[in-house]
């Protein structure tokens, strides 16, 4: 027979993963000699497990998170990460906390600069860096110096990727709250482990990017928001609406967060009215959260609303039925199978995977009849997100991210829904077939993802640029002293180039064979459209087939993009 409920006591459900005890006759709560009673022993021993658990989701979660960290660097694979990070070292040099600009609000800047003067001091006191100023961000070479794909000292990129890693990390604890707080531990348990192995959320935490941290602001909204009905004080109120605040001064995006917590407000049963003091507080507070997030938008609001005026003009905009008939298909296939999105240097991977999808969408049923004022304040914020999201005019991978963690909760809300199920019409079935089936259908939801996830950390960390693979064959190939001419439209990481025992000149793509003969030039490293691809290639790099055509890229306007993994072919006694 179950144990009755009692103080201490994990919640019915799981016992709470649905713990049956059985004994020949009764169940007896004896007591030991320091008077705990074998329920409150058995509280104690879960919640030890569930904390052992979620130290090892996190742990793992973190790692997978750090795996790829490194991804491409010295050179950069991902086009906005110089419109975040440049502005974070320019408060570097220039010693204020003024970012300087509005391509994003502020919190991310604010949240990267600790990380970039931890950095610098380090470098600095190795006396790598002597000043500020000597961090170069834009290409050296004259002709290039709009080329801002670029810093001198690449390890600025890789603590920051650290620092998103952990915000996506931290994230999965704050699912495993609200999954614990809405419904149960299993519930939190479930989603969190989840959310750790869900590649959508892995692939963005390796960039120097706001919708990582926008994420887990957006989630403690989330968990916040929980107590506008379930306590209805002030505090309540002020706490989800800074937080949703913040989220909003990471990216714009966040401000559907209006949903969730004024349906949380509907809920209070002590609310005045539909608009009272508490839901004005909750607006004040949100602005307030937005203001110490963004606080120079206050003294240049006129140019800050332009400038957000702009990002919507050229990325958002009203939806329409033709923006749907593109974006619905393109997020819902995501879902389930790798894609790029409208941005062609993403390596191609999948959201969350198909026995994932399949189980949010039954548990997005099922917690309906379950608890269904906690599964409508759950869905509220993903459903309009999605929507609005879908018929946006640019369709990037990463703007669908706020969905997957709700998707992991309402997975995880059918998975313990339907184990509890089956323990109530098989009331007599062994706990050991009832574990038995639990691990089953926990494998069968996070064995996809768990493989996907390892796949694609492996391909982030082992994303070495073709350049850099160049420079390793010449380091190891050419011989001391020789003249290597390398083509300067690839855009070198110079400092590598500095490093190698040889003289280094620079070639432009059209120059033919007479200019390398004069040059006495041993080793020529161009790309796949040199006049010198017909002659001696002695190593080629060519670019992974999820690229556009180097063809289609040679012809785009110079500097105006990031050069990834480009074709490279290492020529011998070129002319």
């Amino acid at each position: 027979m179950r144990l009755p409920d009692v103080p201490g006591r994990p919640p019915d459900g799981l016992e709470s993963l649905h713990t049956t005890i059985t004994t020949s006759d009764t169940v007896r709560l004896r007591q030991d000699a320091g008077g705990h009673t074998e329920a409150t022993r058995g509280a104690r021993g879960w919640s030890l497990a569930a904390a052992a658990v979620l130290g090892l989701i996190l742990a793992g979660g973190l790692a997978i998170r750090l795996w790829g960290v490194g991804r491409g660097l010295p050179y950069i694979h991902e086009w906005d990460e110089p419109l975040v990070l440049t502005w974070v070292i320019g408060m570097l040099q220039r010693g204020d906390i003024n970012p300087s600009t509005f391509a994003y609000p502020s919190v991310y800047y604010y949240a990267l600069l600790p990380v970039v003067y931890a950095r610098y001091w380090y470098l600095h006191l190795r006396g790598t860096l002597p000043s500020p100023w000597a961090l170069q961000l834009f290409h050296p070479h004259a002709a290039y110096a709009r080329y801002w794909w670029y810093i001198s000292a690449p390890s600025f990129y890789l603590w920051g990727r650290v620092l998103t890693a952990c915000f996506g990390a931290a994230t999965l604890f704050v699912v495993y709250r609200i999954g614990t707080v809405l419904f149960e531990p299993a519930v939190g348990l479930l989603a969190a482990a989840m959310l750790a192995v869900t590649p959508g959320t892995i692939y963005y935490a390796d960039t120097v990017r706001v919708d990582v941290p926008m994420l887990f602001f957006v989630m403690l909204a989330i968990l916040a928001g929980v107590n506008i009905w379930r306590r209805g004080d002030r505090r309540a109120y002020s706490r989800a609406g800074l937080l949703a605040g913040l989220a909003i001064s990471t990216k714009p995006n966040a401000f559907w967060l209006a949903v969730p917590l004024f349906l949380a407000h509907l809920y209070n049963p002590d609310r005045d009215g539909v608009i009272d003091r508490r839901a004005v507080r909750l607006l004040l507070f949100t602005l307030l959260g937005f203001a110490i997030g963004t606080p120079y938008a206050l003294a240049q609001v006129g140019y800050f609303l332009q400038r957000m005026g702009q990002n919507a003009a050229v990325y958002g905009g009203f939806p329409t039925l033709a923006m749907w008939r593109v974006g619905l298909p393109l997020y819902l296939g995501y879902l389930v199978h790798p894609a790029q999105g409208q941005e062609w240097y993403v390596i191609p991977h999948v959201a969350i995977g198909l026995a994932p999808t399949i189980a949010a969408g039954f548990g997005a049923v099922v917690g309906l009849f379950w608890k269904p004022k906690e599964q409508c304040y759950l869905l509220s914020f993903p459903l309009v997100y999605f929507v609005y999201t879908a018929g946006q005019r640019f369709l990037p991978l990463r703007y669908i991210m706020p969905v997957l963690p709700f998707m992991a909760l309402s997975a995880a809300v059918g998975a313990v829904w339907l184990w509890r199920r089956l323990g109530m019409v098989r009331p007599a079935m062994p706990a050991i077939a009832m574990w038995a089936l639990a691990a089953a259908g926990v494998l069968l939801l996070l064995v996809g993802p768990m493989r996907d996830s390892i796949g694609l950390a492996r391909a982030l960390a082992g994303d070495r640029d073709t350049r850099s693979l160049a420079v390793d064959w010449l380091r190891a190939h050419a011989p001391p002293g020789s003249t290597v001419a390398f083509e300067a439209e690839l855009r070198w990481f110079v400092p590598d180039l500095n490093r190698l025992p040889v003289t280094v000149v620079y070639a432009a793509r059209g120059d033919d064979g007479a200019w390398y003969r004069a040059r006495h030039v041993t080793f020529a490293v161009v790309d796949a459209r040199s006049v010198l691809r017909t002659q001696d290639v002695v190593f080629r790099a060519p670019s992974p087939s999820y690229l556009p055509s180097y063809d289609d890229v040679a012809t785009w306007p110079p500097d105006t993009f990031d050069l990834v993994d480009p074709p490279v072919l290492i020529v011998r006694n070129p002319g």
